[in-house]
């Protein structure tokens, strides 16, 4: 009877002892509670920083879409622009010649 009180008292003091693991909410991860309360700061801190990245990728997302797309308007335009000098030189070129043979 005495070995199962002095085995209870033992297992009672090892439960004491036990350090508890808490899991993070932010990450996930289990810490035991000692270095729980530093972890929870920098984790803390690392999602933030995370955040702020994600919003800067998408910033910088969309100014590259929108370079893109006036990248193409100007091309289309400088395009436009020379086929329409060139049928005005042609035209005008046309005319000159016409104005000779008369």
């Amino acid at each position: 009877m005495q070995y199962l009180k002095l085995k209870t008292k033992s297992w009672k003091l090892k439960e004491e002892s036990k350090e508890m693991v808490i899991i993070c909410r932010i990450c996930e991860k289990k810490f035991m509670e000692a270095v729980f309360k530093e972890h929870s700061a920098e984790c803390y801190e690392l999602n933030n920083w995370k955040n702020e990245l994600q919003k800067k990728n998408a910033e910088v997302t969309k100014l590259c879409e929108l370079a893109f797309e006036k990248k193409q308007e100007l091309s289309v335009n400088a395009v436009i622009e020379k086929y329409c000098f060139s049928s005005v030189k042609l035209l005008f070129i046309s005319q000159f010649i016409n104005k000779d043979e008369r």
